[in-house]
């Protein structure tokens, strides 16, 4: 595997007529002008990899013979991490696996360092050995390879045991070990052989483990360089997510690290959205709380300080959105691009006929978690109203006139309020599934379903199957496991989202 130039992006005819493409699609430019069709243009995979080894080979020695030359594709990756030197010059699928994993899944999410602390660590290290089972699990679900998913299963099991024997010793609080915790619960999002709850758990797992090892380690170890910092934050982000799945107070501990991250951004306009991320999940103390209220709540009991404290919760967000306004520029208005959409994607949005625009994925993903968080808070509101409007009704001495007028107005103002915040996360999602450019990432695509789930479920009268439609296409489309799985329990009563909140975290 040899570098032989900078490849051309250009399209078949462009590329082989020798002219400046516009990378249009799903036509460019030059081939609608001329009235031909546009073949389309090459894999990004195609542009990283050119396979040289079979000329190599053939320059410096005879051909073997066809037995030998046909090796199963696990005794590949099992030499991989041998010296052998009659390993195959073959290419490893375990690189390409990397390189489709590094492209698709950790391009535009919260883990976007990861692959630089990568190349800094020894072959040998316990990261470098979960990124190979992460990256074959993720590529054998995009090419379905059962036999490169037991591969990767075999050596994220090897790992599971060399972290074990970490636990009790200085090497725990080492930067790849944090890293690779984190990473394994990615593994379980993956794992074709893991059902919801299965998920909810092993990631659960590795998050406690991850916190703990965090909590150990000194002040200079936490925030002492980038890539530390970039570990604390989403351990605490993870951490927090884990809380509010569980409706449960975050530790004093948490919120300490939370803090000492946001003095680190403040007064840098380049990591302002990472301290409102920071700051939005110091509500999620009252989100963990609403969304408890939504799953275990007893419908025969209903309360106006319910609704008192829900609204409370929802003028909160209204104030936080508009401070992210201010910082990113973006709001329910301005946002809005009345253009035609691009025919790439245009069975998706064929029902929006407006949509956001963003400066990255990571603005949009804010964004729509404030909305989710008003999208719960309000529909305790609506449940709360009607509880209380039938209590009225079954209450023939009831003739409190302006309370039942205030409730319906309260009840008619959350229908519309949530309506609203649905069609915001419809609209966020042109760009996150690449604008019309078809190179969106599986993180970037797959950050939506968490947001359709919860909008779907909150307005399933009015948009049920409008949402359950888009996550089976994101599904298909962008092999999104999570949103087949929002799709399929969207309608499930009772439900539960644990296993999303796992998911959605990428």
């Amino acid at each position: 595997m040899v570098f032989t130039g900078k490849p051309s992006k250009a399209c078949s005819r462009c590329r082989t007529r020798k002219l400046k493409c516009d990378l249009q699609r799903p036509s460019c430019r030059k081939c609608v002008l001329a009235g031909v069709a546009c073949h389309g243009y090459r894999n990004e995979l195609d542009l990283l990899f050119r396979d040289q080894t079979s000329s190599t080979v053939a320059k410096h020695k005879e051909p073997e013979p066809a037995s030998h030359r046909n090796l199963e594709y696990g005794e590949v990756v099992s030499g991989y991490f041998s010296s052998s030197p009659t390993r195959p010059l073959d290419p490893k699928p375990v690189d390409v696996a990397l390189a489709f994993f590094c492209i698709d899944y950790l391009r535009e999410s919260n883990l976007e360092w990861m692959p630089a602390l990568y190349t800094t660590t020894p072959k040998s290290s316990l990261l470098t050995q979960v990124m190979h089972a992460t990256a074959l699990a993720a590529f054998s679900f995009e090419m379905d390879e059962p036999l490169m998913y037991r591969q990767a299963r075999k050596i994220y099991q090897e790992s599971l045991i060399r972290l074990q024997s970490f636990v009790d010793s200085s090497k725990s609080i080492e930067d790849d070990v944090v890293a690779s915790a984190l990473l394994m619960s990615r593994f379980e999002s993956l794992a074709k052989d893991s059902i919801e709850e299965s998920i909810t758990s092993s990631w659960a797992s590795h998050v406690m483990g991850t916190f703990a090892i965090v909590n150990a380690r000194s002040e200079a170890q936490n925030f002492g360089n980038p890539t530390a910092i970039a570990l604390t934050e989403q351990v605490v982000l993870n951490y927090s997510n884990y809380c509010l799945s569980r409706g449960l107070r975050r530790p004093v501990a948490l919120s300490r690290m939370c803090n000492r991250l946001r003095e680190l951004f403040a007064g840098q306009p380049d990591l302002a959205v990472r301290d409102l991320r920071l700051q939005f999940h110091s509500f999620g103390d009252t989100i963990g709380k609403h969304r408890k209220h939504n799953l275990d709540h007893d419908k025969d009991r209903f309360s106006f300080e319910t609704i008192q404290t829900a609204t409370l919760f929802d003028l909160d967000m209204q104030n936080f959105m508009s401070e992210l306004a201010i910082v990113t520029g973006v709001n329910s208005s301005s946002a809005l691009n009345p253009s035609s959409q691009p025919s790439s994607v245009a069975d998706y949005v064929a029902e929006t006929p407006l949509y956001h625009v963003y400066k990255d994925h990571h603005e949009a993903r804010i964004w729509n978690s404030c909305r989710m968080a008003r999208l719960m808070a309000q529909d305790i509101i609506h449940d709360e109203t009607i509880g209380l409007l039938k209590a009225m009704n079954r209450s023939p001495g009831s003739k409190n006139h302006a309370t039942r007028r205030q409730l319906e107005c309260l009840q008619q103002s959350s229908v519309s309020t949530k309506l609203q915040l649905s069609e915001d996360i419809f609209a966020s999602a042109f760009q996150l599934l690449g604008g019309g450019k078809n190179n969106t990432s599986h993180a970037a695509a797959s950050s939506l379903a968490w947001p359709l789930f919860i909008a779907g479920r909150t307005s399933r009268h009015f948009n049920g199957e409008f949402v359950k439609a888009q996550l089976s296409y994101i599904a298909k489309k962008f092999k999104v496991r999570s949103a087949q799985l929002a799709a399929d329990n969207l309608d499930k009563k009772p439900y539960s989202d644990d296993w999303l909140v796992a998911c959605a975290l990428f």
